[in-house]
């Protein structure tokens, strides 16, 4: 009979445990809805739910020129860096209804960064509609100490909304110390295809 009643408390006593341990580990609703990322590299489309885009092209330069959006004598903008402007020419397009790419963000190791504001119009401002793609630039500032002790970062970019079980793109992206260029312009976004 002991053997019997102390069988039974081992055994409850091992049910709660694994419960407790279930409900430990288990996810909360926020981490059970929140979005999926959708892997790529540098020259592959990455295709979300809502929105397909590709980073055709990483360019790393010291100075960033900004080809419009200045004055009508100068319409280019020159910013000088203390780190290092990382500039990436995307091509985005909305697979269902229109939307804006906003958010991106830049992580290098545990450091990330927010993409640059750039004068309007720009991929991050200009509404992509279906299915039909946007070429612009999307610039972030790195400091120089976090870019020269990285390999490679990554991309995010995703819609101006996100909803519960959404996919984002993430984009490795590489950083070549040695590639980086004195300056690099950048252009304002346009229709894909559309000559100006």
């Amino acid at each position: 009979m002991i053997a019997r009643r102390a069988l039974v408390v081992v055994a409850t006593a091992a049910l709660l445990g694994v419960a407790a341990l279930a409900v430990a580990t288990a996810p909360d609703s926020v981490r059970i809805t929140e979005p999926f990322d959708a892997h790529g590299a540098v020259g592959e489309p990455v295709d979300t739910r809502l929105l397909d885009v590709e980073v055709r092209q990483v360019t790393v330069a010291t100075e960033l020129v900004v080809s419009y959006g200045g004055t009508f004598d100068d319409p280019q903008t020159v910013y000088p860096s203390e780190g290092v402007w990382v500039v990436l020419d995307v091509t985005a397009a909305s697979s269902t209804d229109s939307l804006i790419l906003a958010g991106s963000i830049l992580t290098v190791g545990e450091f990330s960064y927010s993409a640059f504001a750039l004068p309007s119009p720009t991929i991050e401002s200009f509404v992509v509609g279906s299915d039909v793609p946007v070429d612009g630039n999307i610039v972030f500032e790195v400091p120089r100490s976090v870019f020269e002790s990285a390999t490679d970062a990554r991309v995010t970019l995703k819609g101006n909304f996100a909803t519960p079980l959404e996919q984002i793109a993430v984009v490795r992206v590489p950083l070549d110390q040695d590639a980086v260029e004195s300056s690099v312009t950048v252009d304002p976004a346009v229709v894909a295809g559309v000559v100006q």
